[in-house]
């Protein structure tokens, strides 16, 4: 029994490698915080790109109001350079006759005066943290959508 107490009294007073101890303890935190910053800020400015080119794309709609075909993927084609390569871009035409919900198709028998186009934008993108490849989670769907009037 002195043994031991002995053993544990020279124990408490020995402070040599306590600090390595520490870093072993705490250095892992540090590091999975940081990794978790790291990746949130690249959420952060994934996002924030697909805003700014459906920003630029609700500009470009408004000054050039497409009405044709050819006109819309040409507005397109100039949104899919400010995309990351992983992002797609769809622009269709929409249409409303009077009060009714946007459609798709043009609608039949609605007189001149009373049809509305607009210009539909659809941004999707997705990001796979690193964590995800440890079990944690999954991949991150983006998804930016906005509807312009251009007639």
């Amino acid at each position: 029994m002195k043994k031991l107490k002995s053993l544990l009294e020279r124990l408490c007073d020995d402070s040599q490698g306590t600090a390595l101890i520490e870093t072993a303890i705490v250095a892992p935190t540090l590091i999975v915080m940081c990794i978790g910053g790291f990746e949130v800020a690249t959420m952060v400015e994934k996002q924030s790109r697909l805003q700014s080119t459906a920003e630029l794309a609700t500009e470009i709609a408004m000054v050039s109001t497409p009405d044709t075909e050819t006109e819309r993927l040409a507005v397109e084609s100039e949104l899919s350079g400010s995309l990351p390569s992983t992002g797609t871009i769809q622009v269709t035409f929409r249409y409303r006759c009077g009060e009714e919900a946007l459609s798709e198709t043009l609608p039949s028998g609605c007189e001149e005066e009373e049809l509305a186009t607009y210009l539909h934008i659809a941004l999707t993108d997705w990001y796979e943290p690193v964590w995800s490849q440890w079990g944690i989670g999954s991949a991150f769907e983006y998804d930016v959508q906005r509807t312009v009037q251009v007639s």
